[in-house]
C-alpha cells in the first residue's frame, strides 16, 4: 500500500525527492496514535480508521504545501522565500483539515458507554 502511495505521489509531483518529502509526513502523523497505544489503550476499529484517516490527511496536506512551494519557485523566488510564502499561504487550509481529522476522532478515542464495545478491541468471532 505504501508503495502505491509513493508511486502516486511521484506521478503527481514528478520528482522522487519531492514525493519523499511529502511521504515523510505519514510517519510523523502516526506519532499521536502511537502515544495512545503506549498509554495502554487497546487497538480498536476506530483506532485503525483514525490511523488511516490521519495518514491520508497528512499526505494531502504535504501535497498541498509542496504545490504551493513549487508555484513560488516557478515564479522566481528563492527556495527559502518560496517555502516561507507557500507555507504561510496554505497554513489555514492545512491546519483546518488536520484539526477536523483530529477532533473528529476524539469521541471514538474516549468512548466507554453503550455501543463502545465494538471500538474497545479486535474480537475473533
Amino acid at each position: 500500500m505504501f508503495v502505491l502511495i509513493g508511486v502516486l505521489l511521484f506521478l503527481a509531483l514528478g520528482s522522487f525527492a519531492e514525493a519523499g518529502l511529502v511521504f515523510a509526513c505519514v510517519p510523523l502523523a502516526l506519532v499521536g496514535g502511537a502515544l495512545l497505544l503506549l498509554r495502554g489503550m487497546p487497538f480498536s476499529v476506530s483506532a485503525a480508521v483514525g490511523f488511516i484517516a490521519v495518514s491520508g490527511v497528512a499526505t494531502l496536506n504535504g501535497l498541498v504545501l509542496m504545490q504551493a512551494i513549487r508555484e513560488r519557485l516557478t515564479a522566481g523566488l528563492t527556495p527559502y522565500q518560496a517555502a516561507i510564502e507557500g507555507a504561510s499561504s496554505r497554513l489555514r487550509a492545512v491546519l483546518t483539515t488536520a484539526l477536523v481529522a483530529i477532533v473528529g476522532f476524539i469521541p471514538m478515542a474516549l468512548a466507554h458507554g453503550a455501543g463502545a464495545e465494538v471500538q474497545n478491541r479486535w474480537r475473533r468471532w
